[in-house]
């Protein structure tokens, strides 16, 4: 990760990749995985001009404070302009059962629309969701997932819900598949000279691939072929702002479309450089099973 940032508020704007009216679910299984999904999930918040309310179990607000400022991000000044909150579930009346007058998602409700009220853009919640499943029998739980749609639906900003599969096992990603939208932090990185972002229509890797982070760039590919097989759906890459490429991992391209291709699917280039060309028609006679390249 880079140093601490420090982004001020700004009016708001739809950002390339921003997440915004939307209902995500995650699941992270590592520190790393979770300080990406901290790093994105918030900046993007914070990018938009929204508010960002951090909420986690009873307990470790300074532990999450913590983990904020080692994902990147300048908790200070972000929450002495009270553009940040974290909190946890058992302050603030956010507490079960949840549809009491005093409880969450009557809460949740005053509090995004509070937010617009201060001039904000929106309201950006995250909460770490396991203790939901824990403290609420099934129908219940998905009741809470309904309001949450409908809060989202009604409301500029996003709500994501992320599991600790270390905690849940393999249900944590039966919960997060049943969000609207999903958030792969696997999918996710960011150094000083490479960054990878999830869009809606697939991966952007913005920056250069050397020796220093093709192992990262390596299973973010590889994290995505995992997640073609569950969706069925093609890999879509955008490396437009992809710049000299080094060998191997233009290899590894070509090994990643020939994985999807044994499955039925492909991994789609779209917009590549002119460098990423450049390399792939030195290494290349012709395309690799499986890619395809679009304009």
């Amino acid at each position: 990760m880079t140093g601490p940032l420090d982004v001020h508020r700004s009016k708001p704007n739809t950002g390339g990749g921003a997440v915004r009216y939307q209902h995500a679910g995650a699941v992270f299984g590592t520190e790393a995985e979770y300080r990406s999904l901290l790093y994105f999930f918030i900046t993007a918040g914070v990018q938009l001009g929204e508010r960002i309310c951090c909420l986690v179990p009873g307990g470790e607000r300074l532990r999450a404070l913590d983990r904020l400022a080692a994902a990147g991000l300048n908790v200070g000044r972000l929450t002495g302009r009270g553009q940040l909150l974290v909190m946890s579930v058992r302050d603030h009346h956010v507490r079960l059962p949840l549809g009491e007058p005093g409880g969450m998602l009557a809460w949740l409700a005053r509090y995004a629309d509070n937010t617009r009220a201060e001039g904000f853009s929106g309201l950006r919640i995250m909460v770490e969701a396991n203790w939901i499943r824990e403290n609420l029998r099934p129908p219940d739980a998905d009741g809470f997932e309904a309001y949450i749609d409908r809060l989202t639906g009604d409301r500029p900003g996003a709500f994501l819900c992320a599991y600790d599969r270390r905690r849940c096992g393999t249900e944590a990603h039966l919960w997060a598949a049943a969000h609207r939208d999903r958030i792969d932090p696997a999918l996710s990185y960011r150094d000083e000279s490479l960054q990878i972002v999830p869009v809606g229509s697939g991966i952007r890797v913005i920056g250069r691939v050397d020796m220093r982070n093709r192992a990262v760039f390596t299973r973010v590919l590889t994290a995505a072929v995992d997640r073609a097989l569950s969706t069925r759906t093609d890999v879509q890459l955008h490396v437009h702002h992809l710049s000299d490429p080094d060998g191997p991992a233009v290899a590894a391209l070509a090994r990643t479309a020939r994985q999807l291709s044994a499955i039925g699917l492909s991994l789609v280039l779209r917009a590549p450089s002119t460098s990423l060309l450049r390399i792939a028609s030195v290494l290349w006679d012709e395309l690799p099973a499986g890619l395809m390249i679009l304009p």
